[in-house]
């Protein structure tokens, strides 16, 4: 549902892209200083002020590391009628009068002191469009915390939808601790991982780090994707304590 924004000085749009079909990646400035803190994991209330663009504002999860102030992105996939309109926006083209409002991040991080310790191994696991909530945390470990185990592993429909993962071959050379595997689940021509989310194929992507009890999960994406991984970590004897489900 959408809903009002106020208070919140207007961004200058820098750059669009579509990310996929029918998914639109956006990267933001402030017009004056830097936008309020975050963390990777939080969302903030998107508006567009195009006259194309649908009314009010939705929340969606930052797709940038906090560590850049002065840029916040955010990855918005068409799935209902006002996404639909904001993405078919974005792609027809915006004029020099057009511009977009941020709210006020919001929302729980991926990581805390309440969630295991900054040398916990991590696994992401992510369910389509739900990739938008790992990737501004991708992009802090890569520039904050390489040495860190992290696997990322990724479920989609086809080959298309893998545009967002331009940026994780990039990371293979300043964060050695990263892996990353995607799993197509509608892909005719895909001769990898096709199976969706179950015990054995969790433990079989995420290799030694599903076997280490230090080991942290994260999952992000539909609520029965989330529900099939959390049935899956469940049999393979992950404690609810090393799982934590967003955005």
């Amino acid at each position: 549902m959408a809903f009002a924004l106020t208070g919140t000085a207007p961004c200058v749009i820098r750059r669009v892209s579509m990310a996929g079909p029918r998914t639109a990646r956006i990267a933001l400035e402030r017009l004056e200083g830097e936008f309020p803190p975050w963390r990777p994991g939080q969302a903030a209330p998107l508006r567009l002020a195009a006259a194309a663009a649908p009314g009010g504002a939705r929340s969606f999860p930052i797709a940038s590391a906090p560590h850049e102030r002065g840029r916040m992105e955010f990855l918005v996939k068409a799935v209902d009628a006002w996404t639909l309109r904001f993405v078919a926006a974005l792609e027809a083209g915006l004029s020099a009068d057009d511009y977009a409002l941020v709210g006020r991040p919001r929302g729980r991080a991926w990581l805390d002191g309440r969630f295991g310790s900054g040398a916990d191994p991590l696994v992401l696991v992510a369910g389509g469009s739900g990739i938008a909530a790992f990737l501004g945390l991708l992009e802090h470990l890569a520039w904050a915390d390489q040495g860190r185990r992290t696997a990322l592993l990724w479920w989609a429909r086809t080959r298309d939808e893998l545009a967002p993962s331009r940026d994780f071959t990039a990371y293979a050379k300043t964060f050695p601790g990263f892996s990353w595997a995607p799993v197509l689940t509608h892909d005719p021509l895909w001769d990898g991982e096709k199976e969706r989310p179950g015990a054995e194929l969790l433990e079989r992507l995420a290799g030694p780090l599903a076997a280490a009890h230090t080991t942290r999960w994260l999952v992000s994406g539909p609520p029965g994707f989330a529900k099939s991984v959390a049935a899956a970590l469940r049999a393979l004897g992950v404690r609810g304590g090393a799982v934590r489900t967003g955005p």
